[in-house]
């Protein structure tokens, strides 16, 4: 199974309370317009809510399953919000939609998918051509934090997930990661224990790698790519970025 289409599995589980960035992007859905373009959409997490709100927005995303899941909750929303939305099938790097968009946003780490030079090229470029003058792109990225032990197992939920994948089960999802600190790659090995209601224990185990970038260089790749820094957060209020923030959000418009 494609890792991505295995993440689609337990994603929304995995998600399902993560809402702190959406006002910060409904913000600039407000303050560009439509058309929004969202990269790495995934099942809908924030494309749904833009729509509710009234924006149009198109969806890229590699997963068939991911895409899937988005469908089935497009189909319980109201006739107008289904017509706001489009989906496409298609990789970050290399999609060409015939149509131009006032913002596109590439978040929650979606970038860090992105493991070479020539990948984050050929993704900006592509963005770059699908914006309209003046238009604006959002990058949000995880701030490393290279003392996080190592080979350590960790759980980031007070509990098992109950009902999943089927009714009476409990799962777990852990994970421990390891960095390549010559190719700033993060791997990170998922594990998912579920504990059946017979009492038996099944286990699936997946890699996930992520690129990871230092402040200066992330704004230096979207500037050699046709892009102007207008603003650089650190966290989802919109604080400045120091070297203790979480994340790194970065405001650029195409020139």
């Amino acid at each position: 199974m494609d890792k991505y289409d295995m993440i689609a599995e337990f994603y929304d589980l995995w998600t399902k309370d993560y809402k702190v960035d959406i006002p910060l992007w409904l913000e600039y859905a407000e303050k560009c317009g439509s058309p929004v373009l969202e990269l790495a959409c995934g099942t809908g997490r924030v494309l749904l809510p833009l729509a509710q709100k009234g924006f149009e927005i198109t969806g890229v995303d590699i997963s068939e399953k991911m895409l899937e899941k988005t469908k089935e909750k497009i189909k319980k929303e109201k006739d107008d919000v289904q017509k706001r939305i489009t989906l496409t099938k298609g990789s970050m790097i290399d999609f060409d939609l015939n149509k131009k968009f006032n913002l596109a946003l590439i978040i929650f780490n979606s970038f860090q998918l992105l493991l070479t030079q020539k990948e984050h090229d050929f993704c900006l470029s592509c963005v770059h051509k699908h914006l309209n003058p003046n238009g604006k792109l959002i990058v949000s990225a995880f701030y490393p934090d290279l003392t996080r032990p190592e080979g350590v197992l960790k759980n980031d939920r007070d509990k098992p997930i109950p009902d999943y994948p089927e009714k009476g089960d409990l799962t777990e999802i852990l994970y421990y990661q390891f960095f390549d600190h010559a190719k700033q790659i993060t791997d990170i090995r998922f594990i998912l224990d579920t504990v059946k209601l017979n009492g038996g224990l099944k286990r699936r185990e997946f890699d996930l790698k992520l690129r990871y970038f230092f402040p200066a260089e992330l704004e230096r790749i979207l500037i050699s790519n046709g892009f102007e820094i207008e603003e650089f957060f650190g966290s989802y209020d919109k604080s400045k970025f120091t070297g203790k923030s979480p994340l790194m959000i970065l405001v650029a418009k195409r020139k």
